[in-house]
């Protein structure tokens, strides 16, 4: 069994979006936290430096979405 971090792909903002509108995901993942990422893979830019989207694969398969933030650079999405 292999478990991979890896950069999330700006080409998969449709699974990003479908994963975050899941029931069991919206149960527990406030949608402020990634609207700055889904913005920009909408728009087709840089994700802001100061978040880092991860895609989880299970066996070069992906099953999850991980972020981290630099909360020092924007709080705001963070503190709700």
């Amino acid at each position: 069994m292999s478990i991979d971090v890896l950069p999330f792909p700006a080409t998969e903002r449709e699974r990003l979006e479908n994963w975050l509108t899941a029931a069991h995901v919206m149960r527990w993942w406030k949608p402020g936290w990634s609207e700055p990422v889904l913005a920009a893979l909408r728009a087709g830019v840089a994700v802001p430096p100061s978040i880092r989207p991860w895609r989880i694969d299970l066996d070069g398969r992906p099953i999850g979405y991980a972020q981290d933030a630099d909360v020092a650079s924007d709080p705001a999405p963070w503190s709700a």
